[in-house]
């Protein structure tokens, strides 16, 4: 199929450097590059969720500021 796209100067260059050092034409390598960006959609619409760990512990000590840095070393390096 025929169509016509605008495309930013610089990466106009790119592909026709790759193009160039491939001996292929700049349809070519950007068709390639389309194909390519389809078929890792395609995959990361397939891929099985992740599944975050869940760890199982003990409840934070009463009175520690979880966001105070000093507080929980102190803590810590009680329990170790």
């Amino acid at each position: 199929m025929r169509t016509t796209i605008t495309l930013d100067d610089e990466v106009f260059r790119a592909f026709k450097q790759r193009a160039a050092e491939h001996g292929t034409s700049l349809t070519h390598e950007i068709g390639e590059a389309l194909r390519s960006e389809l078929a890792a959609s395609a995959e990361a619409v397939n891929a099985e969720p992740y599944e975050v760990p869940v760890f199982r512990g003990t409840a934070p000590v009463p009175g520690v500021d979880l966001n105070s840095n000093a507080a929980l070393a102190e803590i810590l390096d009680a329990a170790g």
